[in-house]
């Protein structure tokens, strides 16, 4: 663990936060530089003195320990710089981003109510003048900051157990869930990666074009930076074709990627300039292992670190030996609580006689569960993803919501979340899997999805593409090397990939118009003998009544 420990042990002792770590850096290379933006740079000394400006704007507005602010915005310096004010003045600063409809912010800001709602003039002019909103990039909050003076520098005391931040699930699944971090679990996380995934050097300036209200970029970007004392590169929207440009302009040596932003690099044109670059590393998770192989090839990049975790699990697992398309291996698991438990066709926990979970075999799909650490994760996680008596009496571990496989040699590989996966004639189907053989032979872009049919029992794998962007023959050849079960019976040609927030495919919207012609404007087509022909509705309804069989 080298110098993790020592690390953890001393922040401890000192009763550290990010925010101090900040401090006490800004005192010793007060002009070191912080953050970078485009052309602009933010040294240390003028980030701390933005924090300080925006804390005793908070103060003066009685805000106090254990009190929310709501910052609505995108990652720049203003954003930072409010998040920090909001610890600086023992607050919990609750994430969003400006780039939300009205509708959903409406409903984010009703599950975590707050004291004081800031945002962006993008954010302001969302929410409307009726929501309280104050526009923090405004000229009367530029004003009100710089007409106190020098402000004086403020720093509550680290109360045990006390929020740092609170993010919100990208709702991919599911409705939106709050999520709090606390300062503890903020430091602790940001100090085993910079430490032990990123193992950070005085060289280093890591590149984040992530949101930083998701952990990612909040935790394994800013956080890592702030303990490792080296400057953060942020860009607001993330740009597939700006990325590497981006790299190169500011000598990035460590970038942060998720979900599908791999398969958007390898989308662009090929350029003279692809193998040019000062990337050592990058840190993420979501990448699949063609991706992943494709990825280092083009871009000569010479180490990709992949990790699992999801905000409301309290655990992780992570790649430290470079096993290509493994998210790692977790020693001592057993003593840790990792587990992985079979599940049965309506993936509820299947139990043995003795009314106990069963593991998989090697190599078999199960679900992972994390043993509960403690009565905080219990209330962190919420109840319903909690299974208590899995393997003995008494016991409780908290839920993924995620399958993977387990190799004989210790090693975790991602197989689907459970919403995605799916059952075909009775044989259990990865959309991840899927779509990874389909790049592997010769069908890239393809996002499967698994939907409902009459009289079907489970669901019927659907393949979706960019119109143009894959033939039909292409794919047609590609799923004849699946087993049968895993073959998609129908083709739903889109006009673009619809990227959420955390750079994963949203798929819902296909899986819930299905196939029906009558529903889906975009054109379909069904696979019968290997050969992909158009969907007509007359064809749907023999389909759908039974007269053909998929």
């Amino acid at each position: 663990m080298g110098r993790v420990i020592p690390d953890l042990t001393l922040a401890r002792s000192r009763g550290d936060s990010l925010l101090s770590i900040l401090r006490r850096s800004a005192r010793a290379r007060p002009d070191a530089p912080a953050l970078v933006t485009g052309e602009r740079t933010l040294s240390r000394r003028e980030l701390v003195g933005r924090i300080d400006a925006r804390a005793a704007w908070l103060r003066a507005r009685d805000t106090q320990e254990g009190d929310r602010v709501t910052i609505v915005g995108s990652p720049n310096p203003e954003y930072v710089a409010w998040l920090l004010a909001c610890s600086s003045v023992g607050a919990t600063a609750v994430l969003t981003s400006d780039a939300l409809s009205a509708s959903y912010l409406g409903r984010l800001l009703e599950l975590v109510p707050s004291k004081l709602l800031l945002a962006s003039h993008e954010g302001a002019a969302r929410l409307g003048a009726g929501s309280g909103v104050t526009d923090y990039e405004s000229e009367r909050m530029t004003r009100a900051l710089g007409s106190s003076g020098v402000p004086t520098p403020c720093a509550a005391p680290r109360a045990a157990g006390r929020d740092f931040a609170c993010i919100f699930s990208s709702g991919t699944t599911g409705p939106a869930r709050p999520s709090f971090i606390s300062e503890e679990r903020a430091l602790f996380v940001a100090t085993i990666f910079a430490r032990l995934v990123h193992r950070i050097n005085g060289a280093d300036r890591l590149y984040c074009c992530l949101p930083l209200h998701h952990a990612s970029g909040l935790l394994l970007g800013l956080g890592v930076c702030l303990v490792g004392d080296v400057p953060l590169i942020l860009r607001e929207r993330f740009s597939a074709r700006g990325f590497f440009d981006d790299v190169r302009k500011h000598d990035a040596t460590i970038a942060l990627y998720i979900g599908e932003l791999g398969r958007a690099l390898l989308a662009q044109p090929p350029h003279d300039l692809d193998r040019r670059h000062s990337l050592r590393l990058l840190v993420g998770n979501g990448m699949g292992r063609v991706t992943w192989e494709r990825l280092k090839e083009r871009f000569a990049i010479p180490e990709i670190a992949e990790f699992y975790a999801a905000t409301e699990f309290p655990g992780a697992i992570v790649n430290l030996t470079g096993k290509l398309g493994s998210v790692g291996h977790v020693p001592l698991e057993r003593l840790r609580g990792y587990r992985l438990i079979r599940l049965d066709a309506a993936d509820a926990v299947a139990r043995g006689a003795d009314g106990f979970a069963e593991a998989p075999p090697p190599s078999e799909p199960g679900e992972l569960v994390m043993k509960v650490p403690g009565p905080s994760s219990k209330a962190a996680v919420g109840e319903s993803r909690i299974l208590r008596d899995l393997f003995r009496k008494g016991d409780a571990y908290v839920r993924s919501g995620d399958l993977f496989r387990r190799d004989r040699d210790g090693y975790y590989w991602f197989v689907d979340r459970l919403g995605d996966a799916y059952r075909f004639n009775g044989e259990l189907v990865s959309t991840h899997d899927v779509e990874e053989l389909c790049e592997r032979h010769g069908a890239p872009g393809v996002s499967i999805v698994g939907v409902r049919v009459p009289g079907i029992e489970g669901k019927v794998g659907l393949a979706a593409w960019v119109r143009g962007s894959l033939e039909l023959s292409s794919f047609e050849s590609a799923i004849a090397a699946l087993p049968g079960f895993a073959r998609p019976r129908f083709v739903r040609l889109i006009s673009a990939l619809e990227l959420g927030e955390s750079f994963k495919i949203r798929k819902r919207r296909y899986a819930e118009e299905g196939a029906d012609p009558s529903r889906v404007a975009d054109p379909l087509f069904w696979v019968t003998n290997g050969r992909c022909e158009p969907l007509s509705p007359e064809t749907w309804a023999r389909i759908a009544n039974g007269s053909l069989r998929l």
